[in-house]
Parts: structure tokens; C-alpha cells; sequence
């Protein structure tokens, strides 16, 4: 019979866990924080951008992967972003529920206050010290997941249908505004160009 190697080490082997502590991921200080923020920054950046379309425009092209409007596709971000949050922070949707195709898309004015309110909302909740590894109940209690799962979802789930938008305003012949990392950090002023030395 075979010897289980796992159940006897030599004199002062250490577990995969103890040799691989040193090596364990920390949570960089501030860094959530800072995801979050570039993630409203992009969705209000692409807002202000979309406010200078005609209501043609914003009702012509279709997301091919949904088939809704610049202002169906940023309804269902918007309302999706209140319900992540919502769902972690435990207080319900701060935003209604864009249910298409039953009712109309949201107009700019209450995608631009709606989305300013969940921004708020996530800084607050970042704050709070949540558990990753804490379970939360969606869908109406059909679905069970931590709460890491959900954060890493929310940023996931808005970088997707900003590029939607901006898919449909390049098929329409418009340039949409660069939304990369980059950009919110030399706009916010937490990244510059410097010279070579």
C-alpha cells in the first residue's frame, strides 16, 4: 500500500498554506475606492457626451448584442448599477428598475442624476469595510453569491455597455470619448506626463 504523502512531512516542512502567507494578496489601501471612482467618471463622462446628441441620435443604432438605443442601453446600466449596490449595502434600489422592453428609456436629465446618486452611493458603501466573502441573496433569493463576486460584476458589467454605447455612436459616425483608466486619471489629476530624462 502506498504511503499518503500529504499526511506525513519531514522535520520542519511547513504547509502550502504557512510556505505561500508571505506571498497572500493584501487589499491595496484605497484601490477598490479608485476603481469605482474611474467607473462613475466614465459613465459620467459618457453621459455629458451624450447630452449633445438629437433625440435622433440617441434613439438611432442599436447595440447589437441587445438591440436597445444608446438611451435603452444606458437605462439598463444605470438601473443594473443600482441594483448591485443596492443589493450590498442592503437598502433596496436606490434608482427604479428599467424594465424593457415595458416601459421607455430613462431621458438624459435622470440618467445624469440617477447615475451622480449611485456614485455617491458606492463611495459610501466602499467605505463600509464589507466582507468579500460575505454571501448575498439576488434575484429574489434564487441566487446566492459574496459580495466580492458582486463588486467585481459591477465594474465588469459597466465597462461592457459603455462600450456598447460607444459602438453604436462610432456606427453613427461619432467619435466617443476615450474612457480608459488613463484618461479619468490625468482628468482627475492622479496621473501626468513627465519628461524623459
Amino acid at each position: 500500500m502506498a504511503r499518503n504523502r500529504h499526511l506525513s512531512r519531514p522535520a520542519g516542512a511547513t504547509t502550502s498554506r504557512a510556505r505561500l502567507a508571505g506571498l497572500m494578496l493584501r487589499r491595496v489601501d484605497g484601490a477598490l475606492e479608485e476603481a469605482f471612482r474611474a467607473h462613475s467618471w466614465a459613465t459620467r463622462r459618457l453621459l455629458e457626451f451624450c447630452q449633445e446628441l438629437t433625440p435622433e441620435q440617441l434613439a438611432a443604432g442599436r447595440n447589437d448584442a441587445t438591440g436597445w438605443s444608446v438611451l435603452e442601453t444606458f437605462s439598463h446600466l444605470v438601473s443594473a448599477d443600482g441594483y448591485y449596490v443596492g443589493s450590498l449595502d442592503g437598502s433596496g434600489r436606490p434608482v427604479p428598475k428599467w424594465n424593457e422592453p415595458d416601459e421607455p428609456a430613462w431621458g438624459m436629465d435622470a440618467l445624469v442624476e440617477r447615475s451622480a446618486t449611485l456614485a455617491g452611493l458606492w463611495e459610501t458603501y466602499l467605505e463600509s469595510g464589507d466582507v468579500a466573502e460575505r454571501l448575498v441573496m439576488l434575484d429574489e433569493g434564487t441566487f446566492e453569491c459574496r459580495a466580492g463576486v458582486i463588486v467585481a460584476h459591477a465594474l465588469h458589467h459597466g465597462d461592457l455597455h459603455r462600450e456598447q454605447i460607444c459602438s453604436i455612436l462610432r456606427r453613427i459616425g461619432l467619435e466617443p470619448p476615450d474612457l480608459q483608466p488613463w484618461e479619468y486619471a490625468v482628468d482627475k489629476g492622479r496621473a501626468r506626463f513627465v519628461s524623459s530624462a
